[in-house]
């Protein structure tokens, strides 16, 4: 049976365990490291000390085997709390299961973690193929590219923390008493997804209408709103761009650590200096420290904004030829996004509902057992 010691320690643990064990027992770490030594040290000299004699007597316990007795053992013998065991269970498991169906409903706006077979793709999406273009526009080829490198029907390692710099246009037709309120619904699903509204212009002429929007939306939810707002009214294209960023994020960060580590390095070394011409020279370079530090922390944020953010152009333009009308279909989706909704409140209502009835139910059977035993004595007297 394999035990959970058997298993190996993910490497930035052990070597963080190794800084720690080297900088306990006073040996040189690694400058990138500095911060966690000096934590690792600081705790050590900030630990209290324990009593004397609760020290004695757990050594004496501890050198007996730790002998099970006394009140405690007593209380475990009596198995007056047996009962609870299949309550809590039960209360677990109702809990997970609430927890797990939210989650399942609530899924369908991720969506955003898809893996990529190169750097950087690009898809098209022709009008004809309306059902499904957001999930579907970056799966090119990735179980070929996967079975290529050997794990056929598996994610390559590390692909679930790739970063990707996601963005998309979409060109909407519809009729042109219809312009406006498609424009309108395009920004209340924006918002509703935690997006902004970069820029919006509209423009109507007695020859049509014309909109077109600059959104910027969490890529997690990209594609429900590419999947919500090709809904809106008819498909003419849909392009979609995704750039792996990995690389760059993962340099800017260590270049944010390498300068944070240097200049505390350089406040050290301000501390020993001995001499005034010493200390004004450390006071330079610290300052510089600081600009670089800003300058990194500049260059990594913008890296990250640019996976944690996407940007979505959407054009919607009049066209007489537009279908204006709702099928049977997009009713079907709307009832089932209320039963959805209802369907949510419902589950979060039974989470709260459920330990509160298990609590009630608990000091219910405690009252009756106390009012039992109370007529017990009364008769026995």
């Amino acid at each position: 049976m394999r035990t959970r010691s058997d298993e190996p320690l993910d490497p930035r643990v052990e070597h963080e365990l190794t800084t720690i064990g080297r900088a306990l027992a006073g040996r040189a770490t690694d400058p990138r490291d500095a911060g966690l030594a000096e934590l690792a040290l600081r705790l050590r000299d900030e630990r209290p000390d324990p009593d004397p004699g609760w020290a004695s007597r757990l050594d004496e316990r501890a050198a007996a085997g730790f002998p099970r007795g006394g009140r405690a053992g007593r209380r475990r013998a009596g198995g007056t709390g047996g009962w609870m065991v299949p309550a809590g269970a039960l209360a677990t498991l109702l809990l997970v299961v609430v927890v797990v169906a939210v989650n399942r409903g609530d899924g369908t706006g991720g969506g955003g973690a898809t893996s990529l077979s190169e750097p950087a793709l690009t898809a098209t999406t022709a009008p004809d193929a309306r059902e499904g273009q957001a999930g579907n526009a970056l799966k090119l080829d990735e179980q070929a590219t996967l079975e290529r490198a050997g794990v056929p029907g598996e994610i390559a390692p590390g692909t679930e923390n790739r970063k990707l710099d996601r963005d998309a246009q979409l060109s909407l037709a519809a009729r042109p008493e219809d312009v406006r309120d498609v424009t309108d619904e395009v920004i209340s699903i924006t918002r509703s997804l935690g997006g902004i509204v970069a820029s919006s212009q509209v423009s109507e002429t007695p020859e049509g209408a014309t909109a077109t929007l600059e959104l910027t939306i969490p890529s997690r939810n990209l594609d429900t709103a590419l999947d919500r707002m090709t809904d809106l009214a008819d498909v003419d294209s849909l392009n979609e761009t995704a750039t792996d960023i990995t690389k760059p994020v993962v340099s800017a960060k260590d270049e944010l650590r390498d300068a944070e580590a240097r200049r505390r390095a350089l406040l050290q070394a301000l501390g020993n200096a001995t001499t005034e011409v010493e200390a004004d020279a450390l006071e330079a370079k610290i300052a510089d420290a600081r600009r670089e530090i800003a300058r990194a922390e500049a260059a990594y944020e913008r890296l990250t904004a640019r996976a944690r953010l996407s940007e979505l152009s959407v054009t919607v333009a009049s066209d007489m030829a537009a279908s204006g009308h709702r099928d049977l279909g997009d009713w079907l989706d709307d009832a089932i996004d209320v039963l959805r909704t209802v369907a949510g409140v419902l589950l979060v209502a039974l989470a709260v509902v459920v330990p509160i009835g298990l609590i009630v139910a608990l000091v219910a059977w405690i009252a009756a057992g106390i009012r039992r035993r109370r007529r017990e004595r009364a008769l026995d007297g």
